[in-house]
């Protein structure tokens, strides 16, 4: 995969591409795409692990991902840029067949549609929040694994 070779300020840069690849490397764990896609100090927020800091943290998160859920597919149904941020819709065709987090496997597949939002600073991704919009996914950690359920949380509006 060729990156496109970004420059601090560059207001050039396409953001939905740079935001389709970090999809596509998620996907394939392709971990060494995430160093030029992602700040060293990207936080994450999921439903299953909130404002985690560090592009080291968010790759065991994907390791743990793809040990938990192998051959997983991801399909894009949207991908909105706007200045500096992207907002991507997925869904995601998996079956848990490894252990999550100390999670065991359940066998169980299903599909989460779920939204990404992506803000960019020079080029990379800075700060993702992830919105899982089913309940196939999310029922494993609740139901299945009894993790606490994802909380709504209050943020600051626009």
């Amino acid at each position: 995969m060729v990156l496109p070779k970004i420059t601090k300020g560059d207001t050039s840069v396409n953001y939905a591409t740079i935001a389709r690849q970090f999809i596509q490397a998620f996907e394939r764990n392709q971990h060494s795409i995430f160093d030029e896609l992602c700040s060293p100090e990207i936080t994450t927020y999921t439903p299953l692990v909130w404002e985690s800091k560090g592009l080291d943290r968010f790759k065991a998160y994907v390791q743990e991902f793809h040990k938990a859920f192998p051959g997983f597919r991801t399909t894009i149904h949207d991908l909105i840029s706007s200045n500096d941020k992207v907002v991507i819709r997925v869904t995601i065709s998996f079956t848990n067949s490894g252990s999550f987090f100390n999670y065991p496997p359940t066998g169980k597949s299903g599909e989460s549609m779920e939204t990404y939002t992506c803000q960019f600073v020079d080029g990379q991704i800075v700060e993702m929040y992830v919105a899982d919009n089913t309940f196939d996914m999310a029922a494993l950690f609740v139901r299945d694994w009894n993790h606490d359920f994802p909380r709504n949380i209050k943020e600051q509006g626009i």
